[in-house]
């Protein structure tokens, strides 16, 4: 008897090592121009109003691979103070974007 109720057990736990895991994340989604190029004005738009800027503008957009959209900009707090950057949207697992920015150069006219 107690080896026919530690087979069993031991087919439960097998059966629950089987089983698919929900929470694993799935393989990146792939993005175009205009989703890389809405979700960083998103998220420049949200950097500015943390940041006290005037206004952002996301321009000139590219894609680099199916999953990652590079894009150029502006943003400052008015017309004598203009910064430009370069954003990088990247699909990641699980429908999840990662964005960064970098080469942030601010002009003083």
């Amino acid at each position: 008897m107690k080896k026919f109720t530690a087979l069993i057990v031991a087919l439960i736990v097998g059966a629950l090592m089987l089983m698919p895991n929900y929470a694993s994340a799935g393989p990146p989604t792939p993005i175009g121009i205009a989703e890389g190029k809405r979700a960083a004005k998103k998220y420049m738009h949200a950097y500015c109003r943390s940041h006290n800027c005037r206004g952002v503008r996301v321009k000139k957009c590219e894609s680099k691979t199916q999953f990652r959209v590079d894009c150029k900009g502006l943003y400052g707090k008015g017309r004598k103070d203009l910064c430009e950057f370069k954003i990088s949207v990247r699909a990641v697992k699980n429908r999840q974007l990662h964005i960064s920015v970098f080469g942030v150069k601010c002009h003083d006219f």
